[in-house]
């Protein structure tokens, strides 16, 4: 590999090497950069401002990375080498998953509300922000929970929702069978939210029903049955 060093050619050296030094610093400039010799470059490999780096511009080299630490483009795949194999780190891929995250209830005790109106069941484990890429094709979101109203009756199937941004992708489902007095039926709740671009946020809410006086999620770290008492949100935002 060759080497600049500002400090030649010096004061002193004879005119007569300058032309050897200006070959030399042709010669790093390639090495080190990985220009071609001889080659007329017609597109900049990137774009510099005041403030630094704006961006960098990568042809599509029509395969795959072949070494360590390479970052290189594969038609509409960008892909990074880790020493292994090549890893794809971006793809406009039908299907790929851009997003995805699991939040997860306090387990600091249950949730309840007495609101007849929808509320955040956690506004700091079960809410987040999403930052949807342009070109998203669904946002997918589950979740997860023990619920009971009154703590006898079985939780009404519009009592719990999931919210993405102010409109409900889903509002309420419910497991089948009742629930008794001490009993929290497990229940799943999952909607699809199709063409979502933006930031917004993503919620798990709940309100009681009129006919009984509270809405309880099961979150008890101490329960038996851990996995299942603790309520969970899930997301996926697919291309």
């Amino acid at each position: 590999m060759a080497l600049i060093n500002n400090a030649t050619p010096a004061d002193g050296d004879l005119i007569a090497d300058g032309d050897d030094e200006i070959r030399s610093l042709k010669t790093a400039i390639q090495q080190i950069i990985g220009i071609p010799n001889n080659v007329n470059i017609t597109a900049a490999g990137g774009n510099y401002t005041a403030g630094g780096l704006e961006y960098t511009t990568y042809q599509n080299s029509a395969a795959n990375p072949t070494a360590a630490g390479r970052l290189q483009r594969n038609a509409a795949n960008l892909l990074f080498h880790d020493g292994t194999a090549a890893r794809t780190v971006l793809t406009s891929a039908v299907g790929a998953i851009a997003l995805a995250g699991t939040l997860i209830g306090s387990r600091a005790g249950d949730y309840s509300t007495t609101s007849t109106t929808f509320v955040d069941v956690d506004a700091t484990n079960l809410k987040t922000t999403l930052a949807i890429p342009a070109g998203a094709r669904f946002l997918i979101a589950a979740a997860w929970f023990n619920a009971v109203h009154g703590g006898s009756s079985s939780v009404q199937i519009d009592s719990i929702q999931i919210v993405f941004n102010v409109s409900t992708v889903v509002a309420g489902i419910r497991s089948s069978g009742s629930g008794v007095a001490g009993n929290f039926p497990q229940s799943v709740l999952f909607g699809v939210l199709a063409s979502p671009s933006g930031t917004f946020p993503l919620a798990l809410q709940f309100r009681r029903d009129v006919t009984f006086t509270n809405c309880v999620i099961r979150n008890r770290a101490d329960d038996a049955l851990v996995d299942t008492a603790v309520p969970r949100l899930l997301y996926l935002v697919v291309m």
